[in-house]
């Protein structure tokens, strides 16, 4: 007795009480108290009658136990109220020595575990024979805790040779944790064989449970098993259906007598995703060995992913496997994800690789990592490749590496970058970034900060500084908006080149800068842009000009309409300035401007030229003209409906018609353009030996003639 009592942590000389007995020869009565030294003061409290029959013996208990008492304690129970119950036991003689017993235990709560009993009921008895048979008939509790209330009913039967007989089954109903919710569960477990090879089989079911959010419809389990020699083994079959897609799992489980777990055979399906592979837990350390991969699936095909559209769409392959190093206990665990031509949100990459390591898991925990993909498609912009990588022992900061090569519009580009991502703050401290682009080279200003939540980025003001240009990037990026704003000074314009279709390369060239705000659904944003051109230059030989113009050019794009101020420069001329608007729109995907044929348009002309060099930039050969021209035009088109407002002044001209050898000088004329008319107001000129020349009238500027229309 004294080693029982030490075996559940109990010295004997830990014990007191007294034991008080009444009655006469047939009828006993006796209470019996004993308490506990602790740290807490325990005692337990038992009273009742011992009747006895011709036959038989009855007795009849009542029990109370207050907070760790010593019956808990050997029992292995941790009561935090009193312990109540009734017991009721008769011994009977002939013609088989046997005891039948009923206990009742109305209540009992555990707070430290929070574990609640309501009503505990057992009904059995024992056959004391030479191979004596212990039978409960009947024992039944309901289990309370928070957020399951089960109902347990079981039967059982155990012999003195080892051999146990049992089934029972379990109901839970209310069952509603924080990640788990069930209507009910239905649970039916029989066991059988002798205590030293005991076999056993299980079905678990319920129709609606939903676990992290993940609704599993007509969940079935079901489960066998032995426990022969110290080894636990137990095979098991899930199914059920998620979101439509059937569910199916099966492994083969085994734990030795050394303390380790084996997972066997494991096939885990659901949809079209399949998973195979196997571990083994060392109990001791916590050390896995195995792997788990999957090959050959879509993840456009897997369940619970494949309905979100930023999830992308390929065909991939998954390996994970752990190795736990014997000699100096430490676990590591290693990563593999490869996907090929996968697709999401107008985005395209012909293979995407990701490697993650770690060593130590449970120690120092040293990890590297790295992120592969190639031929990533982006519309105007192609990366031919792309490389993430980091390594250290930091639980909180990761340090990684960038490298990027690509091209857009004929632009080839690469780049490098260091930052370091902090686990705790949700963000990544950028420390370096140098990019080559427009044959020039761009480095980070200053260490610049990039924020993550739950499902956007955040990014503080980005600068971007070469010889020449820069850039300058903030904003934010989330799963379905995006509002970011981008300034650029002092870039080569022939990066505008691509954006215009049509365009010949070799016309333009100067300097730009620009302003855009991009705003809105990430899928198909809206943007508003400004624009300005510097020291441009357009060569000759174009469509609309024979001779090279410059000067500059500021527009602002919103809501489909370019609001546009430009100056010409032409040689040997005072400027031109040109405004209005146009009904023009930027694409992001592709990176073109559109104009809409269908939609008015407006430009104003104010300004003095030459009148050899206006004529020459539309017309390309010299025409023998001379004399200064005051320009006042207003343009206003519309589909099938142009209107032309304005005119030309043209002073102190000079015109020569070598074929009859004259020479008009003083030339004066005044062109005015009203309702598709050309009119000449008023021409005045004199070759100073034949007289003057006067002339009036107007051209008409019909549908079929009219160049503007």
């Amino acid at each position: 007795m004294r080693e029982l009592l030490k075996g559940k942590g109990i010295e004997s000389s830990d014990l007191y009480g007294s034991l008080a007995l009444s009655g006469h020869r047939r009828q006993l009565s006796f209470a019996l108290s004993a308490a506990q030294k602790c740290e807490k003061y325990s005692s337990t409290h038992m009273s009742g009658e011992l009747y006895i029959l011709p036959e038989s013996i009855l007795g009849e208990f009542t029990l109370q136990e207050n907070t760790g008492g010593g019956l808990n304690r050997l029992l292995g129970l941790k009561s935090a109220i009193p312990l109540e119950g009734y017991i009721k036991a008769q011994i009977f003689f002939d013609p088989v020595l046997h005891m039948a017993f009923f206990v009742d235990i109305p209540h009992y709560l555990d707070e430290k575990s929070i574990l609640e009993m309501d009503r505990l009921h057992i009904r059995g008895y024992c056959l004391l024979e030479s191979a004596a048979r212990c039978i409960v008939e009947d024992l039944s509790v309901t289990v309370l805790t928070p957020n399951v209330r089960s109902q347990v009913r079981a039967s059982f039967e155990v012999s003195q040779d080892g051999v146990v007989e049992q089934g029972h089954a379990i109901t839970h109903t209310k069952i509603d944790p924080s990640a788990v919710t069930a209507s009910a569960i239905k649970t039916e477990l029989s066991f059988w064989g002798p205590l030293s090879s005991l076999k056993f089989e299980n079905e678990t079911s319920t129709a609606d449970l939903s676990i992290a959010g993940v609704q599993v419809e007509n969940f079935s389990l079901h489960s066998q098993g032995s426990y022969e020699e110290s080894v636990f083994k137990v095979d098991y079959i899930f199914d059920g259906r998620i979101d439509g897609q059937p569910l199916h799992s099966k492994a083969r489980m085994s734990w030795d007598k050394e303390n380790c777990l084996s997972i066997d055979d494991i096939a885990f399906s659901l949809g079209k995703m399949d998973l195979q592979g196997q571990l083994k837990l060392d109990c001791v350390d916590f050390g896995i060995n195995g792997q788990l991969s999957m090959d050959g699936f879509h993840l456009d095909e897997l369940p619970l992913i494949s309905a979100n559209e930023l999830i992308p769409k390929g065909k991939g392959h998954l390996l994970v496997t752990f190795e736990k190093a014997d000699s100096e206990h430490k676990q590591n665990g290693h990563f593999r994800f490869n996907l090929n031509q996968l697709k999401s949100q107008g985005i395209s990459a012909e293979t995407v690789s990701y490697i993650f390591n770690i060593e130590d898991l449970f120690g120092t925990s040293y990890f590297s990592t790295c992120l592969m993909l190639r031929d990533v498609d982006l519309g105007e912009v192609f990366l031919e490749e792309v490389i993430l990588e980091g390594a250290g022992n930091d639980r909180t900061m990761i340090p990684l590496r960038a490298h990027l090569r690509g091209r857009q519009s004929g632009h080839s580009f690469q780049g490098g970058a260091r930052f370091d991502w902090s686990l705790d703050s949700h963000s990544c401290a950028l420390q370096m970034l140098d990019l080559e682009l427009f044959g020039e080279t761009f480095a980070l200003a200053e260490p610049t900060k990039i924020e993550f939540s739950k499902d956007s980025l955040l990014f503080h003001p980005l600068l971007l500084k070469g010889h020449q240009s820069s850039f300058e990037l903030s904003g934010q990026v989330s799963a379905q908006k995006v509002d970011l704003k981008v300034t650029a000074v002092t870039l080569p314009v022939n990066v505008l080149k691509g954006c215009f279709e049509g365009l010949d390369k070799r016309l333009i060239q100067g300097e730009f800068g620009f302003q855009a705000h991009l705003f809105g659904e990430l899928s198909s944003p809206e943007i508003e842009l400004k624009l300005a051109l510097s020291d441009w230059v357009v060569s000759s030989g174009g469509v609309w000009f024979s001779q090279p113009l410059s000067g500059f050019w500021n527009m602002e794009l919103r809501a489909n309409a370019c609001h546009f101020h430009s100056q010409i420069e032409q040689q040997g001329s005072a400027p031109l300035t040109v405004e209005g608007v146009l009904p023009l729109s930027f694409s992001i995907r592709p990176m073109v401007f559109t104009l809409d044929k269908l939609m008015p348009w407006e430009c104003r002309i104010r300004g003095e030229s030459e009148a050899a060099s206006l004529l020459k930039m539309f017309y390309g050969s010299k025409i023998p003209l001379t004399g200064q021209v005051e320009i006042e035009v207003d343009i206003t088109v519309t589909p099938q409906d142009p209107v032309v407002t304005g005119g030309f002044l043209l002073k102190n001209g000079t015109y020569e018609i070598l074929e009859i050898g004259s020479v008009f000088k003083g030339v004066e004329a005044q062109l005015a353009l009203k309702d598709r008319q050309l009119q000449l107001m008023r021409l005045r000129a004199s070759d100073g030996v034949q007289g003057n020349l006067t002339a009036e009238g107007f051209i008409r500027l019909d549908e079929e003639a009219a160049p503007l229309a």
